[in-house]
């Protein structure tokens, strides 16, 4: 099978689930990407990318509808696997010209944000009608947001993300009382809600700290409030933790902390990769019923949940974790267990191949 992958970005900058795809979904790939409203293609999207897997070609500028289909046609390719909803819309007309199959993988706010929906919905049911299409959804919630936008259910695919498996070879400490969260600082993942939380925990706990990663618009107002509750010396703020470094700090962390909300113009999250990494690599996750994460988090048994903005829970499960590091061990343990069962990349990947190859074969 070869397979045309389609993102709104350059391999460089795609989430890591993406990247996931591009370099170790088990088929044939042409990577397309989208700039400048243009479409640009290139077969060697990272320079550590040098096996035949993927195909090597020279960078490409296709301008319309004509120019894409010739170049889809002259790499043999048999289906489409575009990323996010908008991108689905786009290569519709193409699949249909060409009567090959489209798979979307939607993610997050291409299901949910209301500004996409007022501009998508009508281009979603053509697409959802299109008789060789299917959606790949990453939450339940999702699943049901997609249903409620017109798809038909037989036509969506539940397969959440998996971790990388680099995080099953973590080993946490449990020695100190250290807490760790991961993301960008935007409206949904809300992460003054998760200071303000540990704010109310470490008025009863000061041993307690908090390395912060991510960046976003939502970074220096984060910082401002830290600097206003005085906890300058108790939460830092790296910014960019690469994937070792991420790594590292999980082995010295007795917990991974994420506030989720609905954001205020619908946006939700699907599945935070990161609270699936934090739990291949043993760690109890703090976090709240929001979207996919009580999908992968089971309260109480590999995590803590609470309900969105209720501060007092999520201060007294971060209390409850640093209080007892050998029960939050055994949380952590029984993390990777359910991580590496049911969220694990190898699944997440294989499930996209099955999916493509039943698609095909319709």
């Amino acid at each position: 099978m070869k397979v045309a992958i389609i993102t709104d970005k350059p391999y460089l900058n795609c989430e890591t689930f993406i990247k996931a795809q591009i370099d170790n979904l088990d088929v044939d790939v042409v990577h397309i990407w989208q700039m400048h409203g243009r479409f640009e293609s290139i077969g060697l999207p990272a320079p550590e990318r040098l096996d035949d897997k993927l195909k090597r070609l020279i960078l490409n500028k296709i301008d319309n509808e004509a120019k894409i289909i010739r170049f889809l046609r002259q790499h043999q390719i048999d289906s489409i696997l575009a990323q996010y909803g908008m991108m689905g819309v786009a290569f519709l007309p193409i699949a249909k010209k060409m009567n090959i199959p489209i798979a979307v993988h939607f993610h997050g706010h291409d299901a949910v944000r209301e500004s996409v929906i007022r501009e998508y919905k009508e281009k979603y049911l053509k697409l959802f009608r299109y008789n060789k299409s299917l959606l790949l959804s990453v939450s339940h919630v999702m699943t049901q947001k997609l249903i409620g936008l017109g798809c038909e259910p037989s036509k969506i695919i539940y397969n959440p993300y998996g971790s990388d498996p680099s995080f099953f070879d973590s080993k946490p400490l449990f020695k100190k009382k250290q807490f760790v969260a991961l993301g960008r600082f935007v409206d949904k993942k809300a992460p003054f809600l998760t200071i303000l939380s540990f704010y109310r925990a470490w008025l009863k706990d000061s041993e307690i700290r908090l390395v912060f990663g991510g960046a976003g618009y939502l970074l220096d107002p984060c910082k401002d409030l830290v600097k206003a509750l005085k906890l300058e010396e108790v939460v830092s703020f790296p910014e960019i933790l690469d994937r070792k470094t991420f790594q590292e700090t999980l082995v010295h962390s007795c917990g991974f902390i994420q506030h989720s909300i609905t954001a205020g113009d619908g946006d939700m999250e699907g599945t935070p990769v990161a609270i699936l990494e934090a739990g291949a690599a043993g760690l109890p996750v703090i976090s709240t019923y929001h979207a996919g994460i009580p999908d992968v988090v089971v309260n109480g048994k590999t995590g803590l949940l609470s309900e969105p903005h209720d501060l007092e829970s999520m201060a007294s499960h971060i209390l409850s974790v640093a209080s007892n590091l050998d029960e939050a061990k055994k949380m952590g343990v029984a993390a990777i267990d359910r991580i590496s069962k049911d969220f694990s990349m190898e699944r997440y990947l294989k499930k996209i191949k099955f999916e493509l190859y039943r698609l095909k074969d319709y």
